[in-house]
């Protein structure tokens, strides 16, 4: 195809003043003083400088003729290059304006006033004359596209486009490739009513254009393969999906850029709440994010103030969050690797313990000394032979007694002599001091699998089955996602969550997917079931025995909340100190307390703060009604873990919900052990009129599930 004129047009444009810059163009010229809408007929330039030929229907007839195409130069908001004095470069002894130019730059450059001696001749090209450009570069539209056009002192020859319009209803991607129920169509792997990222919907599909408000959409397949299969985040309305798209709200509180490649840089200030009083509340979530095609992202999330950044196929995460009393999580499913080339490594843990644990080896090297100082105890136990070597002395010493103690033999040999000194020597006259027994590091049961989560049947990551108690000596071990402990606030979902079908995947007797041993069991008739196994038929198999704890199960009416309820209930739902807004716009404080006009009048939070006592207080006030509720609808005895389990679930779903619920049937026909799977049918809530799950209910239902599967005694 020719391009006339459209290789060497406006070369070099800033070497010499243009044409187009006097006021008025050349004779006989018609000037076109109007903004123009112009077609892009072709956007590929030779020069690399952003210009298109474009088809302007008020100006030109047919518009398939190359006759009828103009050259439009691409006018950015922003772009230049570093000053550049063409006269001075000729020859800087006659330019007037040559040596004070190039001073003045010397002097912003170096920040300091320049000398006359040393500003005689050019700087040469390593300093001065070698130009920088700057700017805003975005790819000049597709073929097809509506731009706007202007002409330059309405010179015909001067076009510049600066524009670009929406093709109608053809926004949602934007800029964050928006979630919606993904059309099937020809991909098999996508299963019914499934949520995810989609692309725009094709409106010559009669359905669609009939239906323009709700058209189907298919999947946005780089992203939807690379939050499900690659990385386990396709259920984490954070760090996840997203509901970022223009076509969310009006007017839009969504700002950002997405590249026609599917990159994206999103500026989210939140979904505010729907006028529909069917429609549940919503929190609205606020975050930046800058995000691939694939799904590597980095996250700055203000909704549950965290940094978030993940790979693109899931192998490695960071997080910084403000969990607790902050927390800094890493995984990757190889190396961690530390290099301080110049300095130190410094670790300190301020007021609890350093963990290392290794499945294999633990080796340190020192180019010179190692030291260790111990406040109190050194505890070395070792379930094989302890070696020690040294090339020079070995010293030993003790401030109070020293006992060796061996179950065999104890042999000394020296090559020199051998000498003892005492105040007194006993030989086989008795026992010596004995050796005291060396206590072991503190094990945890972690919310963490003990194995990297695994893709199900349906191709998505789930979370693998939890540390056996006692198995682990670190408190906090982050995994491939979904993590169990990347909780997802819950707050606005409230009691606006359904009872969904069960999940086949998850046997009986076990709270989450993969789990290999059946959860324990306290019966109504004081004995216990301790999970062995899952047999191949996928039934839970127990050894019975007598229960020897004493009050472990206790009538519902005498049991209260406990602090490690309250725990849990504060970690998913969330605590402000200070009065907010809830997602209708509703004064709150604590833990989703409403403000009533009672506690306006008693002038109760009057200054606007209250402290983490007063929020627990807050907490346990606003939960004597649950509690009334579950004492009411349950009456089975319980442990004090799965009371707080089931209060936590009630003041989610609702008093109402819980009672009615098939987990409350069980519980009252003795059937404890379904009760964990019970729970994880609570994981879906309706959201902007859709049923989605949502990985806070998830993450919220698994701990619920394991506290009321836990043992008392633990």
């Amino acid at each position: 195809m020719a391009y006339p004129d459209f290789e060497y047009h406006e070369t070099q444009r800033t070497a010499k003043l243009p044409k187009w810059y006097e006021k008025k163009p050349a004779i006989d010229t018609t000037l076109l003083t109007k903004i123009y809408l112009g077609i892009v007929r072709d956007a590929r330039d030779p020069q690399r400088m952003g210009r298109i030929l474009v088809w302007i229907p008020e100006l030109s007839g047919e518009s398939d003729k190359e006759e009828n195409w103009v050259i439009c130069s691409y006018c950015s908001p922003f772009a230049g290059a570093s000053f550049f004095n063409f006269e001075f470069h000729k020859d800087p002894e006659k330019s007037s304006e040559g040596l004070g130019a190039i001073a003045d730059i010397k002097a912003r450059a170096s920040s300091r006033t320049p000398q006359p001696d040393t500003i005689k001749k050019d700087p040469g090209p390593t300093d001065f004359s070698g130009r920088q450009s700057y700017g805003m570069w975005f790819t000049p539209p597709d073929v097809g596209n509506e731009v706007l056009i202007a002409f330059v002192n309405g010179d015909p020859n001067f076009g510049i486009w600066f524009g670009c319009l929406y093709q109608q209803d053809l926004n949602h991607m934007i800029p964050g490739v928006g979630q919606d129920t993904i059309h099937k169509g020809p991909d098999s792997d996508v299963m019914s009513n499934e949520t995810g990222p989609v692309i725009e919907t094709d409106l010559s599909v009669s359905a669609n254009t009939k239906n323009k408000d709700n058209p189907d959409r298919r999947m946005f397949k780089p992203l939807r393969d690379g939050l499900k299969l690659q990385q386990g985040l396709d259920n984490d309305g954070a760090r996840g999906q997203s509901t970022s798209s223009a076509r969310r709200e009006s007017p839009s509180q969504v700002f950002g850029i997405l590249t026609p490649n599917g990159s994206q840089f999103v500026m989210d200030d939140g979904e505010p709440p729907s006028s529909d009083p069917q429609s549940p509340p919503v929190q609205p979530r606020e975050f930046i994010r800058l995000r691939t095609k694939g799904g590597a992202q980095l996250l700055i999330d203000q909704t549950d103030g965290f940094v978030y950044a993940i790979s693109r196929d899931g192998r490695t995460w960071l997080e910084l969050s403000d969990k607790g009393d902050g927390n800094f999580d890493i995984y990757t499913s190889g190396n961690i690797s530390i290099h301080a080339e110049k300095g130190d490594i410094n670790l300190k843990a301020g007021l609890k313990d350093i963990n290392i644990q290794a499945e294999r080896d633990i080796n340190i090297v020192a180019g010179k000394n190692i030291r260790m100082l111990a406040g109190q105890n050194f505890d070395t136990l070792v379930q094989g032979n302890i070696s020690t070597e040294s090339q020079a002395k070995i010293s030993s010493k003790a401030a109070g007694d020293y006992a060796i103690n061996s179950d065999s033999k104890i042999g000394i040999t020296a090559v020199g002599n051998l000498r003892e000194q005492a105040s007194n020597v006993f030989m086989n006259s008795g026992p010596g001091p004995q050796s005291d027994a060396p206590s072991t590091p503190p094990s945890y049961q972690v919310a963490s699998p003990s194995s990297p989560p695994e893709a199900s049947d349906s191709g998505r990551w789930e979370p693998g089955a939890a540390y056996p108690e006692g198995s682990n000596i670190i408190s906090r071990v982050p995994q491939h996602e979904p993590w169990i402990d990347h909780n997802v606030s819950t707050q606005g979902v409230n009691r606006k969550i359904v009872e969904s079908p069960r999940d086949s995947s998850i046997l009986s007797g076990a709270s989450i997917f993969g789990q290999l041993i059946p959860n324990d069991i306290v019966l109504p008739d004081t004995t216990r079931l301790i999970g062995q196994r899952f047999n191949s038929a996928d039934l839970p198999e127990y050894i019975q025995v007598a229960n020897v704890l004493a009050g472990d199960l206790s009538p519902v009416a005498s049991l209260g909340i406990s602090q490690s309820g309250l725990d849990l209930i504060k970690k998913f739902e969330g605590s402000e100190n200070r009065v907010y807004l809830d997602a209708v716009g509703l004064p709150t404080i604590g833990i989703g307390h409403l403000i009533t006009e009672a506690d306006r009048a008693s002038g109760r939070f009057a200054n606007g703060f209250i402290t983490d006592a007063e929020v627990d207080e807050l907490l346990r006030e606003d939960l004597a009604n649950v509690e009334t509720a579950v004492r009411g609808c349950v009456n089975q005895p319980l442990t004090n873990n799965q009371y707080d389990a089931l209060v936590s679930m009630a003041f989610n779903i609702g008093n109402t919900g819980f009672c009615n619920s098939t987990l409350v049937k069980r519980i009252n026909e003795g059937n404890y052990q379904e009760v964990p799977n019970e729970m994880q049918r609570w994981d879906k809530a309706r959201v902007g009129g859709t049923l989605q799950p949502l990985q806070g209910l998830t993450n919220r239902r698994v701990a619920e599930a394991r506290l009321f599967a836990k043992n008392p005694a633990a």
